[in-house]
């Protein structure tokens, strides 16, 4: 369910905060939305994936999409760390760059709805952006 359309985009429903661990441990989990063109609707359809990380009374969200080439990147928790399959791009848990990495930036951190957060549920702003550029690029 959509909600907020601010900037263009508006803010989906992802997950609630009970459901992450408090210890900070990233959980992946997937972006549904009703998809629509020309002709067709079709509700409930994923579009993505984004890693929740709860600190506090706060949750930070970053898209699972990797920066480099745009594999998805998993979490290795025996380093706790983030890594890319695909051509080891390896990031911090705060999605920052580890160096060496063929990644031309840090993970693509969304936005969390703050009122949302408050009521314990976690709406995001769901944003793909170009893979192999060093800014942010929407698709």
């Amino acid at each position: 369910r959509a909600q907020g359309n601010e900037g263009g985009r508006a803010f989906l429903r992802v997950a609630t905060v009970e459901s992450l661990p408090p210890d900070g441990t990233p959980v992946q989990v997937p972006v549904i939305a009703d998809l629509t063109d020309a002709w067709n609707r079709e509700p409930n359809q994923p579009i993505g994936a984004v890693y929740l990380i709860r600190k506090d009374d706060s949750v930070q969200c970053f898209n699972a999409i990797c920066p480099h080439a745009g594999c998805f990147v998993s979490y290795a928790n025996d380093h706790q760390l983030f890594q890319c399959p695909c051509h080891a791009s390896t990031f911090q848990l705060d999605g920052s760059i580890i160096s060496p990495s063929p990644s031309p930036r840090a993970m693509d951190e969304l936005d969390v709805d703050p009122e949302k957060l408050k009521e314990g549920e976690i709406w995001v702003r769901f944003v793909n952006y170009l893979p192999g550029k060093h800014e942010q690029v929407e698709k």
